[in-house]
């Protein structure tokens, strides 16, 4: 039998081992240029395409759930940023004319000021 030394140990865990992944987390703002009047209806269409697509309208920090702003989602996955991106603006193109994205990816919490809690 042959026994590791702890130092021999070390290095194996840190430079063979897999590392485990840690999740990321994105932010995709979905902004809506149209008149106001056809916004309203748009923007509850599009929380039902962007629910479809995975992200949700919610935050958690601290095991309290706070509403994000109008038109931002939010997603914790293992993902690079372009497959959010392509899915966060994918099926807009059926709902919404004139419009934008912009994504962002995070591997620490997202820091955020006097959102409404989740009742």
């Amino acid at each position: 039998m042959y026994t590791l030394s702890f130092s021999t140990a070390k290095l194996i865990s840190k430079f063979i081992l897999p590392k485990p992944k840690s999740m990321s987390n994105f932010t995709v703002r979905v902004e809506h240029y149209e008149p106001p009047t056809a916004m309203a209806v748009d923007y509850r269409k599009l929380q039902v395409e962007m629910a479809n697509e995975g992200f949700i309208r919610n935050i958690s920090k601290d095991n309290k759930s706070y509403h994000l702003p109008t038109a931002e989602y939010s997603q914790v996955i293992d993902l690079k940023t372009n497959v959010i991106f392509r899915n966060g603006k994918k099926s807009r193109f059926q709902i919404l004319k004139d419009f934008s994205v912009f994504v962002t990816k995070d591997l620490s919490p997202r820091e955020f000021f006097n959102l409404n809690s989740v009742k």
